[in-house]
């Protein structure tokens, strides 16, 4: 054993002492932020394991739905099918052989849309005088470039659907007009499922009808609906969206777009100018908002029957 003889040991001895005190001491402190550590991680760990927890049962309901919408899709492309055989059967010989050579060399394509005088199928411009017969259906044309047949926007008879729209307008001459927007949609039995009536404020007579047209719209895609077919009155705005005529106006242009862009959200549709007499519903519903101004805004359909002045 150590001895101490003199107090100079003694007193680097007490040194060394404190000093592995204060060693234990750091080391001590130092085990006990680690140990908060381990807490906090602990916790942590538990709230992730958790949010795993809430997160597959999200992705289990989701597949639950995707594999429901899958088996729907499938009944629905068995009955497609179905009914493509028995169409067949109704064809000439030469041209159901054309329809499948096209859809053998076109990887199952051999029937497109063409919009704007431009086929859907090789996105090339078509002339316009083969896209104006194209629009009238009355006969089968193929695109000279990929020579896939091409159908115009009205081809699909069967619509789940219908949204009649229309504007009404008030004002001075020399002055800004306001204008109210009424749409009135109705189911493939000619049923009523919504109606939206909707003060627009100062716009031009085209800005209105194309503010219209993405108000129906967006309110018959919220309905659930797929397939749609669309009356108006003004005879621009119905062959515009068609392709029949070009938008020149810059401004209207971006409204175009916007048109555009929301009936891409339907499997199919087709749009019509009717006369004002044969739209009184919608007619009905636009005279209320001009005449109600901002404070007529209402909309009706959806889950929730009856106005709930939500704007659309």
């Amino acid at each position: 054993m150590f001895e101490i003889k003199t107090n100079k040991e003694y007193q680097a001895l007490l040194h060394e002492i404190e000093m592995i005190k204060d060693s234990n001491s750091r080391e001590e402190e130092e085990i006990l932020r680690l140990m908060d550590e381990i807490d906090e991680a602990k916790k942590s760990l538990s709230k992730k394991e958790k949010e795993v927890v809430i997160l597959l049962e999200k992705i289990e309901v989701e597949k639950k739905t995707i594999q429901e919408k899958m088996t729907h899709d499938d009944a629905g492309w068995s009955k497609q099918k179905e009914r493509r055989e028995t169409l067949a059967k109704q064809l000439e010989s030469k041209l159901y052989r054309l329809y499948n050579t096209l859809r053998e060399k076109r990887q199952e394509v051999s029937v497109v849309r063409a919009i704007h005088e431009i086929c859907q199928g090789c996105f090339l411009n078509i002339p316009p005088q083969t896209f104006n017969e194209v629009q009238k259906n009355d006969t089968l044309i193929q695109c000279p470039h990929c020579i896939a047949f091409c159908i115009g926007m009205g081809m699909e008879s069967r619509h789940e659907g219908t949204c009649s729209g229309r504007i009404h307008r008030r004002g001075q001459s020399g002055k800004p007009w306001e204008a109210g927007a009424g749409v009135w949609i109705t189911d493939e039995n000619g049923t009523e499922v919504g109606e939206v009536s909707r003060y627009l404020g100062h716009k031009t007579n085209n800005e209105a009808e194309y503010g219209l047209s993405c108000l129906g719209w967006r309110k018959r895609k919220r309905l659930g609906g797929h397939a749609v077919r669309v009356f108006t009155d003004s005879e621009l705005i119905a062959r515009q969206v068609k392709g029949i005529y070009r938008v020149k106006d810059m401004k209207l242009r971006a409204l175009y777009k916007t048109v555009i862009q929301s009936l891409k959200g339907f499997s199919s549709f087709d749009i019509e100018s009717i006369p004002r007499e044969l739209n009184r519903e919608a007619d009905r519903l636009a005279n209320h908002a001009i005449q109600t101004g901002s404070s007529g805004m209402a909309e009706k359909g959806g889950n929730r029957r009856g106005r709930d002045g939500r704007s659309s």
